[in-house]
């Protein structure tokens, strides 16, 4: 019976078992879920008007390390996604140039997606600004291992009356000389020459300077007050980046981009000398992938005249060229008793186009160009030019693919209109061609906490068939330069930094090569407080200036100056306070200056110069509405000693002190009042035919502003510029200038 039982019992527990599986594999039990791998996605937007913003770089890296998880940029819509993220807390950064940067910390969980909104301020010039120019990629201003300033579209506006250049001239650092109605004298820490071709000068990372002439006319530049989105000066030497062309720093110009900021504008403005100017602006974007924009501009104006009763005015005058009894007058130039003379009006036309494709991946091409045309008297190097209908057209093809950039420009003189020198009566360039192309690429390699950016570009002027002067000097060939250029920045220690930059430069002219090395330390004290300290070691090769080569200096080009500087510097913001200072030494060799001698034209050159100078300004943003600044330029001379074999001494060509000052007062209902005061103090001048001195002077601009409630989009402005009214030159061989009234209207559509 037990044995029975027992297998009645093991029977049974099989027929369990059985059933169990069978109720397994029928209803197989389902295991808890799996938690997903969080996300975030978010939306960028410009803080004040809440557009969209286009091609933001947004980053994402964990709190304890500078190394980027992951990231992406915003697309037609100003969004972005991160998907599929690691558990944990993150630092948001967003990026863009023109903009405050935008920092943020979360903690994401498993499952979560996460969206964000991020309002980025336009930049209002402080150091939390990204900016571009100084390292030649988007960086923070506080960080950068540079001297720089940034002017805002507000500041361009309310202190460029009639040019953008004229924005300048509070700026630190920076000497603007008025030498006509719309001609301005632009250098850096001094050294300036009379037709700017130092500093660097550039608009949207082109270089915007005239083919042939090698040198700055602003007037006919797409750089229109209401077309710029900000301007970013550099002082020190950009060589180590830019090239020879960069060793007085650089000035950037930026327009504003169509796909950030589309809309149609229209201003007109008149006042004193019979001052009358008309600009249009025309941005948008088709089917969310095609951002156009045209622009134009038209200026005329009487200029300020020579007084042939005054000694230094007669002096400029008397040099200019007398065509003898046999020699036929050509056509069109303006003479006095078979002297010729100047043609005192200014007339300027510039149109410009772009169009740009952008691609889902944000990656855009973009097409430029452009055309203008100058009348105008200019000084440069080779004496007093006469331009009459001088014209030229730009044309740049550009990619920017993420951290790849590559672009290639031409730029061309075109034989419409004529530029002759008013000493001798000889034309000095016709026809010729400027072909320029860069590229640039930025990495990084994480595990050394560095980022690197290289780059190389070229740029080669030739003369056309009429240019014969130049082309006996250079060669059919023309002038060519060819750079590559490599930067890194690397974190030594959490709050060290250390940026070193090298460039190679080769000269087919010469047919020799420069190196240009840079070596600059960043320090963060705390929190909005920096120290900085650099060594730039730059050459370059004055004796190839397209201008000069074209006048037949009787210097051959290999000879080479070079320049060592040695900077340290602070920036800080304490609450509304924003505090900057820089000291540096130069030293200088083989200086060469353009003089006058009984052959023609020279060089002269002085073996060694050494000196040192200090910038510094401050800027209290006392309340929403109210704002001031006060800064100091001082350099340790303004005339240097020739070299032993009697060589005439170097001038500094710019003030070896200047003060400026301002505030701004924003009112109810729309209104706004400021000034801006500056005093200059005297300085030599030896520059080819210009030798002399300038006066010290002292200038004081008042300016009144009103958005009308009633239209929106309608602002009227209204700026006195000397209103003391004290008559002076600002520069030797340049006319008297005294007050002035401009009033603008303006009117915007979104």
């Amino acid at each position: 019976m037990m044995i029975r039982r027992s297998g009645r019992s093991g029977r049974a527990v099989f027929a369990w078992v059985v059933l169990g599986i069978l109720i397994a594999l029928l209803f197989p039990s389902r295991p808890a879920p799996a938690q997903s791998s969080p996300s975030l996605t978010g939306t960028v937007l410009e803080a004040d008007t809440e557009r969209p913003l286009v091609g933001a770089d947004v980053a994402l890296r964990a709190v304890e390390s500078p190394d980027v998880l992951r990231r992406t940029s915003t697309g037609l819509n100003g969004t972005f996604q991160l998907p599929t993220l690691p558990r944990g807390t993150y630092v948001l950064e967003v990026q863009l140039l023109g903009y405050e940067e935008h920092e943020r910390t979360m903690t994401l969980e498993l499952g979560e997606s996460r969206d964000v909104t991020v309002r980025l301020p336009l930049t209002v010039g402080n150091f939390d600004s990204i900016v571009f120019s100084p390292t030649r990629r988007a960086a923070r201003a506080q960080d950068v291992p540079a001297s720089m300033s940034i002017l805002t579209p507000e500041v361009i506006r309310r202190e460029g009356a009639s040019s953008s250049v004229e924005a300048l001239r509070p700026t630190v650092g920076v000497h603007v000389a008025q030498t006509g109605v719309d001609r301005r004298m632009l250098s850096v820490r001094g050294f300036g020459d009379p037709f700017s071709g130092t500093p660097e000068v550039r608009v949207d990372d082109r270089a915007a300077e005239m083919p042939l002439l090698g040198a700055n006319a602003f007037g006919p530049m797409p750089i229109m007050p209401h077309n710029l989105s900000r301007i970013e000066v550099v002082r020190g030497p950009g060589s180590p980046l830019y090239g020879p062309e960069a060793s007085g720093g650089v000035v950037q110009f930026f327009t504003r981009d169509p796909f950030q900021d589309p809309s149609t504008s229209l201003s007109v403005s008149g006042g004193s000398q019979s001052f009358v100017d008309a600009q249009f602006r025309e941005t948008g974007v088709i089917d969310g992938t095609v951002g156009y924009k045209f622009t134009g501009q038209f200026s005329r104006a009487d200029e300020w005249t020579l007084d042939p009763d005054d000694r230094r005015d007669a002096a400029e005058l008397d040099r200019y060229y007398t065509y003898g009894p046999g020699e036929d007058i050509p056509a069109g130039r303006p003479t006095s008793s078979r002297q010729l003379r100047r043609n005192d009006l200014y007339r300027t036309f510039n149109t410009n186009g772009q169009l740009t494709y952008r691609f889902p991946d944000d990656t855009r091409l973009s097409l430029r160009g452009g055309f203008a045309s100058l009348t105008s008297p200019l000084q440069t190097g080779i004496g007093t030019l006469q331009a009459n209908e001088l014209s030229y057209t730009y044309t740049e093809l550009r990619l920017d693919a993420g951290l790849f950039t590559a672009s290639v420009g031409l730029n061309r003189n075109l034989d419409l209109g004529e530029a002759y020198c008013l000493e001798t009566g000889d034309p000095i360039l016709n026809e010729g061609t400027r072909w320029t192309g860069q590229t640039r690429y930025e990495f990084g390699l994480e595990a050394l906490d560095t980022r690197l950016l290289a780059g190389g570009d070229f740029d080669v002027t030739q003369p056309g068939t009429a240019t014969s002067t130049f082309a006996q000097q250079t060669g059919d060939d023309g002038i060519g330069r060819y750079g590559i250029y490599l930067q890194s920045t690397s974190v030594l220690a959490d709050p060290l930094s250390l940026t070193l930059s090298g460039r190679l430069d080769y000269n087919d002219v010469v047919e020799e090569a420069s190196l240009a090395p840079r070596a600059a330390l960043v320090y963060d004290l705390a929190p909005q407080h920096t120290l900085r300290a650099s060594y730039t070691r730059s050459s370059s090769f004055p004796g190839t200036d397209p201008l000069f080569a074209s006048a037949r200096f009787s210097v051959t080009p290999t000879v080479r100056t070079t320049a060592q500087t040695i900077e340290v510097g602070y920036k800080g913001t304490i609450g509304r306070v924003r505090l900057h200072a820089d000291a540096y030494y130069e030293m200088k060799q083989n200086v060469l200056t353009p003089s006058r001698t009984s052959d023609g034209l020279a060089y002269d050159i002085v073996d060694r110069i050494e000196y040192g100078g200090l910038d510094a300004s401050v800027t209290v943003q006392a309340t929403d509405m109210t704002s001031a600044f006060a800064n100091v330029s001082l350099v340790t001379d303004d005339r240097f000693a020739g070299s032993d074999d009697g060589t005439p001494p170097v001038a500094l060509n710019a003030p070896s002190s200047s003060l400026k000052g301002g505030v701004d007062y924003g009112l109810p209902a729309g209104f706004s009042v400021g000034a801006t005061a500056q005093y200059v103090d005297q300085f030599p001048v030896r520059w080819g035919p210009y030798v002399g001195s300038v006066d010290a002077y002292t200038l004081l601009d008042v300016r009144a502003g009103y958005r009308v409630p009633s239209v929106p989009g309608l602002r009227l402005d209204v700026t006195a510029k000397n209103v003391i009214g004290s008559e002076h030159r600002e520069f030797v061989g340049a006319p008297a200038v005294d007050r002035r009234v401009i009033a603008r209207l303006t009117y915007e559509l979104p």
